[in-house]
């Protein structure tokens, strides 16, 4: 097998094991609170900038994986832990 398809079915088996995560509620809440304890939206404190921008370039690896396959995950995951944070679910 060449690398090119090597490649192709890690990013598959990867896919498919994001996926089973994000089908629980409670694997698609916890990667809500891992994107909002990235910062994405937050401006970071001028004193510690390099943490901040560490924390969000997880968060922007994680936003890509779930965009990636499907482009409505991350809004699902966003507006379900939203809710869930207000206490509505």
């Amino acid at each position: 097998m060449d690398s090119n398809k090597k490649w192709k079915l890690k990013q598959e088996n990867q896919d498919k094991e994001l996926e089973q995560i994000v089908r629980t509620p409670g694997g698609a809440y916890f990667l809500w609170r891992l994107l909002c304890e990235c910062g994405l939206y937050q401006g970071g404190d001028p004193d510690h900038l390099e943490i901040h921008e560490g924390r969000r370039q997880i968060g922007l690896w994680l936003m890509e994986e779930l965009t990636r396959k499907d482009e409505r995950l991350y809004s699902r995951i966003r507006n379900e832990g939203a809710k869930r944070d207000r206490g509505e679910e």
